[in-house]
């Protein structure tokens, strides 16, 4: 037998957390782009090629998702207050 009486409405906290992270991806984006805007300030800046600059914006992203990704495994695994005193 099927309920036909399911309730198809998101709770608050989800949403909050849906647009929290549409917020931080904008964010992100922006961020990004703005990096790639500066390229030829930045190599005025520290006398650098065009090649350098793109490689540590690359090195970077790099360095973010992975940052991402490992205080997200961390967070499972260990208590904040022990982050916090290790780190």
């Amino acid at each position: 037998m099927v309920d036909n009486n399911i309730d198809n409405t998101v709770d608050k906290r989800t949403a909050l957390g849906i647009i929290s992270i549409g917020f931080i991806s904008f964010s992100g984006i922006i961020s990004e782009t703005s990096m790639n805007v500066a390229f030829p300030s930045l190599m005025k800046f520290f006398n650098v090629s065009l090649n350098t600059v793109q490689g540590l914006t690359s090195f970077y992203l790099l360095d973010v998702a992975i940052v991402m990704t490992l205080s997200a495994f961390l967070k499972q695994k260990f208590l904040e207050r022990q982050l916090f005193l290790w780190l």
